[in-house]
């Protein structure tokens, strides 16, 4: 009896510590794949720059697509952790799924009877 809970314990063990990796290894490629684009440019922008005056204002441009894209990193890592960690939707759901953000735990609209004076 013990040594089959301690068996069923190490399965799922292996198996949670198994989807913790492929989640790093999707944020990783996702930083990576993001940021990259932003560096490249950055890196055409001060080689070709330096000779090609004209150039500069198509590469600033794309260089400033670039940077809002690499910010969109920030935007991926909740996207990526509610699909890949059932704890985190369960208290995403329990946090907006009922709108407890606008009603109280009477169920009354805590909005329209503020007092704001």
């Amino acid at each position: 009896m013990i040594g089959n809970q301690s068996e069923t314990f190490r399965k799922n063990f292996q198996r949670k510590k198994m989807k913790l990796v492929k989640m790093l290894n999707v944020i990783v490629f996702a930083y990576t794949a993001l940021w990259t684009p932003f560096f490249i440019n950055l890196w055409y922008m001060n080689i070709i720059g330096l000779w090609f005056t004209h150039v500069q204002s198509k590469t600033t441009n794309s260089l400033l697509f670039c940077f809002w894209l690499s910010c969109f990193t920030s935007c991926m890592n909740p996207i990526i952790y509610f699909w890949y960690y059932k704890k985190f939707r369960q208290d995403f759901k329990k946090l907006w799924g009922d709108n407890t953000l606008f009603t109280g735990s009477d169920g009354k609209n805590n909005i329209n009877t503020a007092n704001f004076s």
